[in-house]
């Protein structure tokens, strides 16, 4: 099973999938939403902001965009293969997953230190 692993008493492969699965879903749901609360209050005070400020916003909403349709999608179709038994060696999707959230948050923190700098 590689590196990951359910260390949990009672938790086995299925269960930390599915587990796993819920976790990812709702994160993604959260992520929707703050995204687009933030995208309403910066057009709402676009006159306050300088449009190299919206770019910046449209990277980590194109990395939460591909991270939904696509990576979201793989990591549910590996934990199914898994579940059923299929050994399927795409931990790499993982990784760039985490790779990505972890950019999202060194963007958003850049964001939030230049609207703080205003």
């Amino acid at each position: 099973m590689g590196w990951l692993k359910f260390r949990a008493p009672g938790v086995n492969l299925e269960i930390g999938l599915g587990i796993g699965k819920l976790f990812f879903s709702a994160l993604n749901k959260v992520e929707w939403t703050l995204a687009l609360l933030i995208s309403i209050v910066l057009l709402i005070n676009l006159e306050h902001h300088s449009y190299s400020i919206l770019g910046i916003v449209v990277l980590p909403l194109s990395l939460l965009m591909f991270q939904t349709t696509y990576l979201l999608h793989k990591l549910k179709g590996i934990s199914k293969d898994k579940i059923e038994g299929i050994n399927s060696l795409k931990y790499t999707i993982h990784i760039y997953y985490i790779i990505l959230e972890l950019i999202k948050v060194v963007i958003l923190a850049c964001l939030g230190y230049m609207l703080f700098k205003i």
